[in-house]
């Protein structure tokens, strides 16, 4: 059996953060993934579960 890094129920996983966005630009990212979804792109900073991040 696989051990799942992200299901765990004591740990919390969080995104590194170096600095707090404002709220024009969460909603600038929102949009922009948006956009690149609508478009059959993909979302930005997409994690990738087979690499572990």
């Amino acid at each position: 059996m696989a051990l799942n890094h992200w299901h765990h129920p004591k740990v919390t996983v969080m995104p590194h953060v170096a600095r707090r966005p404002t709220v024009d630009q969460l909603v600038t990212g929102v949009a922009a993934n948006i956009r690149s979804l609508k478009s059959g792109g993909r979302l930005l900073q997409e994690v990738d579960v087979t690499r572990g991040y």
